[in-house]
């Protein structure tokens, strides 16, 4: 499905089997986290229904993972697991977002994963905050179209990422992202 440029990705009837197998690692990877957290860990945050794992791109294709309040920091990825996936399905990695408390002033907070890229975790992710804006519009519509995402909490490197989606009758025309973080240091990489 496209929507302004913007690549949502789904299945069609020429991609059955692709998207049996894609299933299948979903529903093993769903299955680790209930068994490690427990039955119901990945579901819609506030209610009784999960939301959809879902692989969006604005760009760059990232799996949007919802997981309970508080069982965010909790998770400890698996590398090689992670990659094997990614690159099985041309993703970059997993965006991994717990919704906060009406009261908080963020929306979210995330982590993200990309270890085929050589990133166990990044601490501020645009590209993925704004494909997380995007999922949140389209199934979350009551959050409105204006985020404020939290990123890299678990690595004390915090971030702030804020996003707004411009869309019209369900169809999204745009996605703005920014953000805030703090320096911790810099290094020089010879290329």
């Amino acid at each position: 499905m496209i929507k302004s440029g913007l690549k949502v990705v789904k299945s069609d009837s020429k991609k059955e089997q692709e998207l049996k197998e894609k299933n299948k690692s979903l529903e093993a990877a769903i299955s680790q986290i209930d068994q490690n957290f427990g039955k119901g860990s990945v579901m819609r945050l506030g209610q009784q229904q999960a939301l959809d794992i879902e692989a969006i791109s604005t760009g760059l294709a990232d799996v949007i993972i919802a997981v309970p309040h508080g069982y965010l920091d909790a998770i400890e990825p698996n590398d090689e697991r992670i990659a094997d996936f990614c690159k099985k399905h041309n993703l970059v990695g997993f965006h991994v977002f717990e919704l906060c408390e009406v009261q908080s002033k963020h929306t979210a907070s995330c982590r993200n994963f990309a270890p085929l890229f050589g990133i166990s975790e990044e601490s501020a992710t645009g590209s993925s905050c704004g494909a997380l804006a995007c999922y949140l519009t389209e199934h979350l519509t009551e959050l409105g179209s204006e985020y404020v995402f939290e990123q890299g909490r678990a690595m004390n490197c915090h971030s702030i990422i804020t996003a707004s989606v411009e869309s019209n009758n369900s169809i999204i025309n745009s996605v703005k992202v920014g953000g805030f973080a703090n320096s911790i240091g810099s290094v020089i990489v010879a290329v």
